[in-house]
């Protein structure tokens, strides 16, 4: 564990610190030479100093000279190159004692070693023992924050593996959203557009959030020293040192937050919107306590140095990357804020893979002589294990293969990709996956579409919008004519919601979201009834999932309702009277409630568009306070 933290200073180091600082404060009768190092004159290069420190460590040590001793000759050999033996040493401090000099001026120049009230001592030494001892504890509030992440993760786990009546209750307030809206784009101040998050991720933000900032307030005892520095200069590098230490602490949680292939989706069956929700706030902090840090330090230097700050900084190195991540850091987030990214999700996507190589390369150039590179190492281990993880998938599932595109709804942009020969993919409902198409300009960029399977052919029906999918729509023939593509998948991902468990469930979904949902139906055996609700906005979309939807149709267990949004009057005959057709749009809330009261033991599946999908989770979640419903959300934005 030595790796992530800075070594430890051992005490009587900061004994020594303590006296050659105090000594310092005094003229001697010594001229100092260039050559002369910190720890020089008080280590021997001029006696009565050297007595001086000595007595100082003495009176520090509750008078046991031979310990003091002992630290005075060990560090003053390790540090200031001298071979000084305890012997020598004890003889240099007994005749010092004769001639030791109390109370001394600061103003005289001094021939004879000076004498501190202890008083003057242990102030200065808290001052200083206070300030290491903040950069050392930063190592546990860390251990403190991933310990209490760790905590909750195994909570989330144990409770989605329960079904109580008083468990789904408790649900039913975590499901909810905030303001209507989770999937819905809201735009706050009539100009800021982002997400927000439910109720429950809102609640482990929160939690979270008082933690790390416990962690990274409390226990500042104010001291000051008469080197120079006082309480505020105290206070700004306890706080800096611990800051800093933290910020380095929340790197790996941060790297393995944005990892697809973490182990906290599958443990706890959280989906990778929230993990992308928790990701960017652990680095929003991380940026926090960094940019705290660092602003404390340099505010520090330019007080200390005052003029030769600048010469002093562009010289050292610690200095230089410090300021160059802190800048990084917060160029990453801003960058990230959802109302760009998804304008601009290529460009978003290529910029943090390039900024954040160079943010890692200089945290280690940073902290390679302060430690904590342990954090680093783990956060780049982690981050290259997702893609080697992610590769590893790509070549189970084929590596690059042959494809064909069709457009199926030229009003609407709507086409589908067929990949035959897909069988090697384990593919289970709900799942989805990461698309790379080699036919566009940003082949080695992927989005993640939902999957549909038929024999031992993968389907991806599409919407076009921007980037890789306008592209690759622009291309295809309008005619409804298959056109080679060359394509990879990268998953699969996501969870299986257990709907075979429940004696009933409600699948809820709209236009090209029907993967998730019409695999769970293709796929049910032991439930006793199913209810099938799919929104789409005329009929050609729907004759060319008749593919899908006949065999389900003649499922006696399930019940279909389709409800069209704007019917072009086109030929649908071949649907047979048991599935219901609406014109219009559904209300939700009379529907689920209809639904679920007539059952004690429900799961509802929700994969629509965001609006709906919002609609649908706050419905179910008024009626998971029955403690009879649990609730599995499809949908993925972020």
């Amino acid at each position: 564990m030595n790796s992530f933290r800075s070594p430890q200073i051992p005490d009587g180091v900061v004994k020594l610190i303590t006296c050659n600082l105090l000594s310092g404060q005094y003229n001697w009768g010594y001229s100092r030479a260039l050559e002369d190092g910190f720890y020089d004159i008080g280590c021997g290069n001029y006696l009565p100093c050297a007595q001086t420190v000595m007595q100082c460590l003495v009176d520090l040590s509750g008078g046991d000279q031979l310990a003091a001793l002992n630290e005075y000759t060990t560090y003053c050999n390790a540090y200031s190159g001298k071979n000084i033996s305890l012997e020598s040493a004890l003889k240099q401090l007994v005749n010092g004692t004769q001639y030791l000099i109390s109370n001394p001026s600061s103003n005289a120049t001094n021939y004879a070693p000076l004498a501190f009230s202890m008083k003057n001592l242990e102030e200065n030494y808290n001052f200083f023992h206070f300030i290491f001892m903040n950069f050392y504890w930063a190592f546990d509030c860390s251990m403190l924050i991933n310990l209490t992440v760790l905590a909750v993760i195994i909570l989330l786990a144990i409770e989605q593996k329960f079904q109580f009546p008083w468990l789904r209750k408790i649900r039913s307030r975590f499901t909810s959203t905030i303001s209507n809206t989770h999937h819905t784009e809201t735009k706050i101040g009539g100009w800021y557009v982002t997400i927000l998050p439910t109720i429950g991720e809102t609640y482990i933000l929160l939690f979270l959030l008082v933690i790390c900032v416990l962690s990274s307030v409390v226990y500042y005892p104010l001291y000051e020293s008469n080197t120079g520095e006082g309480k505020i200069a105290f206070l700004a590098k306890c706080i800096a040192n611990r800051t800093g230490g933290i910020a380095f602490g929340l790197l790996p949680l941060t790297v393995l937050l944005a990892g697809r292939n973490n182990m906290i989706c599958w443990l706890t069956g959280m989906p990778y919107c929230s993990m992308i929700f928790y990701h960017k706030w652990a680095a929003r902090l991380m940026t926090l306590y960094g940019s705290v840090h660092g602003v404390l330090w340099i505010g520090y230097l330019v007080w200390n140095q005052r003029g030769e700050f600048m010469n002093y900084s562009k010289d050292t190195i610690l200095i230089l990357w410090g300021f160059l991540i802190c800048i990084i850091s917060v160029i990453l987030i801003i960058k990230s804020v959802y109302m760009w990214k998804s304008r601009h999700y290529e460009l978003f996507l290529s910029l943090h893979i390039i900024l954040a190589a160079v943010f890692f390369y200089g945290c280690y150039k940073h902290s390679e002589e302060l430690g904590w590179l342990g954090w680093i190492n783990l956060s780049v281990a982690l981050w290259f294990m997702d893609r080697i993880l992610r590769l590893f998938k790509i070549f189970k599932f084929g590596g690059l293969k042959l494809a064909y595109c069709k457009v199926l709804d030229p009003d609407n942009e709507i086409f589908q990709i067929t990949i035959p020969n897909a069988g090697s993919m384990k593919f289970f409902p709900g799942c989805y996956a990461f698309l790379y198409v080699l036919n566009t300009k940003l082949f080695w960029h992927s989005h993640p579409f939902s999957l549909m399977k038929q024999g031992d052919k993968i389907i991806i029906v599409i919407k076009a919008k921007t980037g890789m999918t306008k592209e690759l729509y622009n291309k295809l023939p309008k005619d409804g004519t298959n056109y080679p593509i060359r394509v990879c998948l990268e998953g699969p991902y996501g969870h299986n919601a257990p709907v075979d468990c429940y004696d009933h469930a409600l699948l809820i979904t709209s236009g090209t979201a029907i993967a998730g949902p019409i695999s769970y139906l293709q796929r049910m055996q032991k439930i006793d009834d199913c209810h099938f609700i799919w929104i789409i906005s005329n009929e050609r979309f729907l004759d060319h999932m008749r593919y899908a939807l006949e065999p389900l149709m003649v499922d006696n267990r399930c019940s279909l309702d389709i409800y069209i949004t704007r019917p072009l009057g086109l030929d649908i005959s071949w649907v047979p009277k048991s599935t219901r057709i609406h014109i219009g749009r559904p209300n939700i809330d009379d529907v689920v409630h209809e639904d679920l009261s007539c059952w004690k033991n429900s799961a509802v599946v929700s994969c629509a568009l965001p609006l709906i999908d919002d609609h649908v989770r706050n419905s179910v979640a008024r009626e998971m306070s029955l403690g009879t419903v649990d609730f599995y959300d499809e949908l993925q934005v972020w």
